[in-house]
């Protein structure tokens, strides 16, 4: 799973970046910049739950031998709360100095400025991505990888695709940035939907 998602997410870039050249015009290179910085700035946060979720495969996959279910539960739902709360609090930085933290990156005003819009819509559904974070590691500890393959794809290839192709043209550069988040909430629903099923057969 981990590598298919390294794969759509370098051929969904070429995607993304296309639609802000195409959608910024002469700005387009600076489109392209700004979210070169969101995605800088994205990976920080969601390389600490990564690491976190990575931690819990191997506490998940001991229990679910020992047939400790009850375990497995409470380690699913310590998991999803603690990566929330550090990507809430992420955003809520992000949200509240989107300047500031562009400004890391680059000394370039215009491309600031641009940073700005980028990181609060882009990154709006940052509170609850990491559940699909968790599910992924989650059904990969349980021995299901074709749904941990499902949950990672879906985000990148059944939502995020199709919408980089209707919204820009749309919304303009606002679409793209738009078209992740949506992408988000409809691959955050899939993955509650799937972990709700499997939390119920875990009693």
């Amino acid at each position: 799973a981990p590598f298919s998602v390294n794969i759509c997410g370098c051929f969904i870039v070429v995607v993304l970046n296309h639609a802000l050249l195409e959608q910024g015009g002469a700005d387009g290179d600076l489109c392209v910049g700004a979210n070169g910085i969101t995605n800088r700035v994205t990976q920080l946060l969601i390389l600490m739950v990564a690491g976190f979720s990575q931690g819990m495969q191997p506490i998940v996959g001991f229990n679910i031998g020992a047939q400790l279910f009850n375990r497995v539960r409470e380690v699913l739902v310590k998991a999803i709360m603690t990566a929330t709360i550090i990507l809430t609090t992420g955003y809520i930085l992000i949200a509240i100095f989107p300047a500031m933290l562009a400004s890391l990156f680059t000394s370039d005003p215009v491309l600031i400025e641009y940073c700005v819009p980028a990181l609060r819509i882009s990154l709006c559904t940052f509170p609850v991505v990491g559940t699909q974070m968790i599910a992924t590691s989650f059904f990969q500890s349980i021995r299901k990888p074709g749904l941990s393959m499902l949950i990672s794809l879906s985000r990148q290839l059944l939502f995020l695709l199709p919408l980089l192709l209707v919204l820009p043209p749309v919304m303009g550069v606002h679409g793209v940035w738009w078209s992740m988040p949506i992408a988000d909430v409809f691959s955050i629903t899939l993955s509650v939907i799937l972990l709700f099923r499997e939390y119920k057969k875990l009693k």
